[in-house]
């Protein structure tokens, strides 16, 4: 009950402070983090089965505010550097991880690629300035919002193939999700055609959907997850324009869910890291965070016209956290390896890419306003 009471007054506080200091989120994330911790060295630490919902729910809501976003012909044709770093560079990353994990941690291969594709992914709600600063060229933003829009799909589904016990439980709630999503745009707009309701109305309501549809499919012991991933899509697809509205309100909402899970992340990292953490997970993790991100961005923009201010300013911003600690709990039946290199190399994301994304933004921006040309050029706009 304490630590219901106290991390509820400390969200009131922090939805407060985003609304008049949005440009800091990146510091409210580090203050979050440290919050949570706090908690646990006091031993206000939730339970397991609260933690994994507590993860659950937000990684549901940003599966599907993310889905919706993403429409492949426009992405493929108008954000060709964005489509290659979504392919090339988000599976040599992943590719890199699991074999890095096989002979430097001797993990099994599958452990190993689940632990190569969970730290693939970007989550830059854990720092937003460089798809939020007017300082960063639109061009540059849009890749890097286009790379934490869709890695954490293609995680997810990739993660659910590889983890799949039963290919029925799999597959069937992909057909549920895509008739789910036909048919809630079909109403929809029959309602607003009819005059049935208010606009906002409808379009806040769509968000009971996802979360419907995934606590359907866990009751029938299917994978929730591929259902989300199939609604949102589908909805993204058949009704664009009815969409538009719930990436801002998703996105306000969404913050407060992604510090609630940070804080919670900080309640038990402390005591989930004091015992299994070792010296070469930590040194796997700083490897995956910056070494191999850095190769993949620089293949994947090769040929390009970008500088290399360009390649080293995308490779910093790969921060790690929702996804791989989400992962990190269904890994944990797997291997209590992979489960402790995640939840490692999420916490020194979150402490590093927090306390250094003003100042690498800030410098990235001066020093391309002077030189940028490629970066500059015009680009079709991608829904933040």
């Amino acid at each position: 009950m304490v630590w219901v009471t106290l991390t509820a007054f400390f969200l009131l506080l922090i939805s407060w402070v985003t609304k008049k200091l949005h440009h800091v989120l990146g510091l409210l994330t580090l203050i979050c983090l440290i919050f949570g911790i706090a908690l646990g060295y006091f031993h206000q630490i939730p339970s397991l089965k609260a933690i994994q919902t507590l993860s659950q729910i937000p990684l549901v809501l940003f599966l599907f505010i993310d889905g919706i976003r993403i429409h492949v012909p426009k992405i493929i044709h108008y954000h060709r550097e964005a489509f290659r770093q979504l392919t090339i560079g988000f599976f040599i990353q992943a590719f890199l991880g699991a074999v890095l994990a096989h002979y430097f941690l001797a993990l099994p291969w599958m452990a190993s690629t689940l632990l190569g594709l969970a730290l693939a992914t970007i989550d830059l709600k854990a720092t937003p300035m460089p798809i939020e600063s007017k300082r960063v060229p639109p061009r540059i933003a849009q890749v890097l919002n286009l790379e934490t829009s869709v890695t954490p799909i293609l995680t997810v589904l990739l993660f659910m193939i590889f983890t799949a016990k039963c290919l029925v439980a799999l597959l069937l709630p992909i057909p549920i999700g895509v008739a789910l999503g036909y048919g809630i745009i079909y109403l929809t707009r029959l309602a607003l055609k009819s005059h049935l309701a208010h606009r906002p109305f409808v379009i806040s309501s769509l968000f009971v959907a996802p979360f419907a549809l995934f606590y359907l499919c866990e009751c029938f012991r299917w994978n929730g997850y591929m259902g989300v991933i199939a609604l949102a899509l589908t909805m993204g697809h058949a009704g664009r324009s009815l969409c538009d509205g719930l990436f801002d309100f998703g996105r306000r909402q969404g913050r407060l869910l992604f510090f609630l899970f940070v804080i919670t992340f900080g309640c038990q990292i402390l005591g989930s890291l004091a015992h299994s953490l070792t010296g070469k997970m930590i040194f796997y993790a700083i490897l995956s965070l910056f070494v191999i991100r850095f190769i993949g961005v620089m293949v994947s923009f090769w040929g390009s016209k970008f500088q290399w201010k360009t390649v080293c300013f995308c490779a910093f911003f790969g921060p790690r956290a929702l996804v791989p600690a989400a992962l990190a709990l269904l890994a944990l039946p797997y291997d209590l390896q992979v489960y402790a290199t995640l939840y490692g190399a999420v916490l020194l994301s979150l402490l590093f890419h927090t306390l250094f994304s003003f100042s690498v933004t800030y410098w990235y921006s001066h020093a391309i306003l002077e030189t940028g040309k490629a970066e500059f050029l015009p680009t079709v706009s991608f829904p933040h």
